[in-house]
């Protein structure tokens, strides 16, 4: 059996969200100071979210490296451009821990359009949402810092209860043409909300 008498917890709050909770507890009975204790637990709590967060994303960023490093002496045998893409789009979706990853590249049959090129993980998404993907042509213009609204506009659109959201949108750098030649669209499902931010 649990020797804890009593408990004193607090959450630990990081980014607006709870994080976590910290908690101490004694094997006897004499309780807590109400305003002492419980104000030194409430004001150390963000310290310990803050430093917790770091040491996450130091580890994060660790294993993002390590990704890519696994993940560039993979690419070297690679001859087909669709392999390629595949495998690059294979390991953002496994980097970020997003759902699904999507490349948006010109259309050469519609000037100023997007398309979806190539997606990874897109089975556990329903047949018309990828229907959707596969026939959409996005006239979203030139100016890339307006892509990522008009890109979650478009998931609305094709996914209006909400299965899949916008996660990160990375655009790709542009051409000798000065014209932005695509992006990578990471998407996350409701149920699926832990991804983080890659690049």
């Amino acid at each position: 059996p649990d020797a804890e008498r009593v408990q004193l917890l607090v959450p630990l709050h990081h980014r607006d969200q709870v994080a976590g909770v910290l908690g101490v507890w004694r094997t006897t009975e004499h309780p807590f100071e109400a305003v002492l204790d419980v104000e030194s637990m409430v004001g150390f709590a963000p310290h310990v979210a803050s430093a917790c967060a770091r040491a996450t994303a130091m580890q994060q960023g660790r294993s993002q490296s390590q990704a890519i490093q696994a993940l560039a002496r993979d690419l070297q045998p690679e001859t087909s451009l669709h392999d390629l893409s595949d495998r690059i789009l294979d390991a953002a979706r496994e980097l970020s821990g997003a759902s699904v990853a999507l490349l948006l590249r010109h259309d050469t049959y519609t000037p100023g359009a997007l398309v979806v090129g190539a997606s990874s993980g897109a089975e556990p998404l329903g047949d018309a949402i990828r229907a959707a993907f596969d026939r959409s042509s996005l006239s979203w213009g030139t100016d890339t810092e307006a892509w990522a609204t008009a890109c979650s506009k478009w998931l609305s659109e094709v996914a209006p209860d909400g299965d899949v959201k916008l996660h990160q949108l990375v655009v790709l750098p542009r051409d000798e043409s000065r014209h932005p030649i695509g992006a990578v669209a990471l998407l996350t499902r409701p149920s699926e909300p832990w991804a983080v931010p890659i690049l």
